[in-house]
């Protein structure tokens, strides 16, 4: 799907977003499959630009059958309620599905397995990528891919002053092994090539995307210097190493049960409640 997000009612469509991946997410509740990608970054409060499409994700133990029988069902589920379904790019681990209504070409839905960390929460729309998971994801998406959307949710990352930068680069090293600051500063450096009007598409003026490729660029800069620097001791900015934390399966055997988190009000923080039922 292409075109400017923000025309027509952005309301409306983040509305049908929300109203998809419901009735999805009760419908492979069984498989494992969370909200991910730029849904689970707009669930954690950390953005609000335009998206496209929804992201489920499985975890990395899912079969292919699993994953299969997963699909026929979200499309039983999606025809049930009205819309058209048409498949693309299946494989044993991705999927894509394009919803249409009235002959109208509504969103795309992408189904797919990943490794995560930690155990998904409960929201309001269902299960959901815990915040280090869904930040990971993001930084995966700037390592790898380089679109201008996972530029501007960078910045959102950074801007909301959750994680420090050191804290990002250790959770991408977390989630990849091959992860490496040098390749990490070049992938930003990529910003400088986009047009402003490519950010125009999800609300940004050319003076806010100028503002963010210099934030962007200077994180870059920062990386490459600390990446040729002498061997000073752990005081590099943005590049010190980690306080030592426990492995992943302890992290993981302490995050059996999912907190339900309330995400009917206002506040940009969200309030989890104590872990009283899980998926």
């Amino acid at each position: 799907m292409a075109g400017d997000l923000v025309t027509g009612d952005e309301n409306a469509r983040a509305a049908l977003q929300v109203r998809v991946a419901r009735l999805l997410l009760d419908a492979v509740a069984d498989a494992g499959f969370v909200l991910a990608g730029a849904g689970a970054i707009r669930q954690w409060g950390i953005t609000d630009r335009p998206t496209e499409d929804v992201d489920l994700f499985a975890g990395h133990t899912t079969t292919a059958e699993q994953f299969r029988t997963a699909l026929d069902a979200a499309e039983t589920a999606l025809t049930e309620a009205g819309f058209e379904v048409s498949r693309s790019r299946v494989s044993d681990s991705f999927a894509r599905f394009h919803l249409r209504g009235q002959g109208e070409e509504l969103l795309d839905v992408d189904f797919g397995v990943n490794w995560r960390a930690d155990a998904p929460v409960l929201m309001t729309v269902g299960p959901v990528l815990s915040e280090r998971d869904a930040i990971a994801g993001k930084l995966a998406a700037v390592y790898s891919r380089g679109e201008v959307r996972d530029f501007l949710d960078l910045d959102s990352i950074r801007a909301i002053g959750r994680f420090t930068d050191t804290e990002l680069l250790a959770l991408g090293r977390e989630h990849d092994d091959g992860f490496d600051a040098g390749m990490f500063a070049a992938q930003l450096s990529r910003i400088a090539t986009i047009l402003p009007t490519q950010a125009g598409q999800y609300g940004v003026t050319t003076e806010e995307f100028a503002e963010i490729q210099g934030r962007t660029l200077a994180w870059a800069v920062e990386l490459r210097d600390a990446a040729t620097a002498p061997d000073v001791g752990d005081n590099t900015p943005g590049c010190e190493t980690p306080t030592p934390k426990p492995s992943i399966q302890s992290q993981a055997s302490r995050r059996s049960r999912l907190p339900n988190i309330d995400r009917s009000g206002t506040n940009p923080h969200p309030k989890i409640d104590p872990p009283g039922r899980s998926l």
